[in-house]
């Protein structure tokens, strides 16, 4: 079983989206397994899903692409 992470990005932007799971990837192009290892960081979701994402979630697709440990791509 994928433990939580909260400092994953895509579990902080589906929480902050207040939105579980099941209800995420009834929007989603993926099956919940994928969002639980997209969030449990054991996969990445492709550009397209990452925007999907994104747009349900109200965020942007670059709040994903920062490393867990805080420090952004330059």
């Amino acid at each position: 079983m994928n433990r939580p992470n909260k400092n994953n990005p895509y579990q902080k932007a589906r929480e902050n989206a207040k939105l579980t799971q099941e209800k995420a990837v009834e929007s989603l192009p993926v099956e919940v397994r994928s969002l639980q290892y997209y969030e449990a960081g054991r996969r990445h979701p492709n550009l397209e899903c990452a925007r999907k994402m994104a747009d349900l979630y109200g965020c942007s697709v670059n709040d994903f692409l920062r490393p867990e440990g805080g420090n952004a791509h330059a």
